[in-house]
């Protein structure tokens, strides 16, 4: 038997709910004779629409209910159990409301704005089912302050170690290190788009040469150098201080990977946020213009 969640709260419940009244409107709907055609002017679509319009009031106060940590009107949980179920059943409302008349007007604009909001809210619930887990794992236990913290560590252990192996190398190591990419905006926490992938693949073979393999998209300038230093030097001593060194390096890139990695799963499980919340009141501001509409040529 699964554990209790927010989807399947109380066995359910809010599911069954749903489908028994999707089951009612659509015995409505079939029963209902429209003239000349269904459309959200009979009888049955002003009822629908009322339904329709609550339902939206009722999920916007969502936002509210779950800041209120004091309120007795029910769980947390099962307000949002509810929520996603007759947040999904609103499509079913809306469109039989509207009688599947679309148009290029105001009123199939708050269906279209209906849609985009319950699709959102739909990603919604599948990034915090999936994206937690995801980022547990690449996390491997240790939280990103800890990685961080590694991070650093190994920075100073790495510029401690290039200082007797030359400027270049240290230089290249201090500019790197100083140019390190984390987060950034939207678009490249979403994509990691400012981590070179074409020059890490241009270049993978330097590392190969030396016995480094790189699954990442990592583009580490210090570790390159370290690699082509690797097949020009023959002194043993320096060879063993560059190994150190690239070792040192891949161990701190491999923790980079998986914070720009963590940085991308929170991203991908905030991301719906944004779209969701700011739909939700362009729906009821289309909703109003939509009920006034109405009945000022009603």
């Amino acid at each position: 038997m699964l554990p209790e969640s927010f989807l399947n709260y109380r066995r359910l419940f809010y599911l069954k709910l749903s489908m028994g009244l999707l089951f009612v409107m659509l015995v409505a709907y079939g029963w209902h004779q429209a003239y000349p055609v269904p459309n959200g002017g009979s009888w049955l679509g002003y009822t629908l629409g009322g339904i329709g319009t609550v339902q939206i009031l009722w999920l916007m106060w969502f936002g509210v209910r779950k800041r209120r940590y004091k309120s007795t009107l029910g769980s947390l949980q099962g307000w949002l159990s509810a929520h996603i179920w007759l947040g999904m059943l609103l499509i079913a409302v809306v469109t039989l409301h509207s009688g599947f008349q679309i148009g290029w007007n105001v009123h199939s604009l708050a269906y279209v704005l209906m849609l985009a909001v319950v699709f959102s809210g739909m990603y919604g619930v599948f990034a915090y089912l999936y994206y937690p887990q995801k980022m547990a794992a690449n996390q491997g236990g240790l939280t990103p302050d800890v990685m961080v913290r590694e991070i650093l560590a190994l920075e100073q252990e790495c510029l401690i170690l290039a200082d007797g192996l030359g400027n270049e190398l240290h230089q290249s190591l201090l500019e790197t290190i100083e140019s390190v990419p984390l987060g950034g905006n939207v678009w490249q926490q979403l994509t990691q788009a400012h981590y070179f992938p074409w020059l890490v693949r241009k270049r993978r073979a330097i590392l190969q040469q030396v016995g480094v393999n790189i699954d990442e998209n990592l583009y580490d300038p210090t570790l390159f150098l370290v690699a082509e230093k690797l097949g020009e030097t023959t002194a043993l001593e320096e060879n063993r201080q560059l190994r150190r060194l690239l070792e040192l390096l891949t161990r701190k890139n491999a923790l980079l990977a998986r914070l720009r990695r963590n940085i991308q799963y929170q991203a991908f499980l905030d991301i719906w946020l944004y779209a969701h919340i700011p739909l939700s009141f362009a729906l009821l501001a289309a909703l109003i213009v939509h009920i006034v509409t109405v009945f000022l040529y009603w």
